[in-house]
């Protein structure tokens, strides 16, 4: 908290001092969700603790979006409840990503390519949807992409960067070096 309190920025909580994410997804599939909850949540498998723990810290969160009143969200892509949070309440949003976008064939099956059972996953979305009207994708949950994506790295360094608009998916990072440039042999 100091040290981020030290930038100036202001330290939030995600609904109490000592919210866990692991304890929060826990909770949410073994309480919330009409399923039984899938072995993943109790590994740390990050699937199985940011989507369900989306539904832990939405009411917290929807509560202090109405103080902050922002005009947009900056949020990681493997942030679900961020994403949830912009269409709950219809804030523009902005995609950060340090890691290559999945191609979007890829990502509609990440979830069913990945893990023996989507249970947990599927009852979360469901429960998202009776909640709060949203559609969430749990496929999406590492790679929620929004209509602005900001992509630390190089496009040229992307392999399949074609599929990516770049009106939608900007890339910033440093060009490739071409031989004979500066700090070439």
């Amino acid at each position: 908290r100091g040290e981020i309190e030290g930038t100036g920025a202001s330290w939030c909580h995600y609904g109490s001092e000592d919210w866990d994410l692991f304890s929060a997804a826990r909770h949410v599939a073994e309480k919330r969700l009409d399923a039984k909850p899938d072995a993943e949540v109790y590994t740390g498998m990050m699937p199985y603790a940011v989507v369900p723990a989306t539904l832990d810290m939405l009411p917290y969160l929807i509560g202090r979006m109405a103080q902050i009143r922002p005009k947009f969200m900056v949020f990681d892509a493997a942030c679900p409840w961020a994403w949830v949070l912009s269409q709950v309440l219809s804030i523009p949003c902005i995609t950060s990503m340090t890691a290559l976008p999945v191609p979007m064939a890829d990502r509609e099956s990440t979830s069913a390519s990945e893990w023996s059972s989507c249970r947990t996953l599927d009852a979360t979305a469901s429960a998202l949807k009776a909640a709060y009207g949203v559609e969430f994708n749990h496929n999406y949950s590492y790679a929620n992409y929004s209509r602005f994506n900001i992509m630390w790295t190089s496009r040229a360094w992307h392999r399949g960067h074609d599929e990516f608009p770049q009106d939608t998916f900007r890339y910033w990072g440093p060009p490739p070096r071409r031989p004979g440039s500066i700090g070439e042999p």
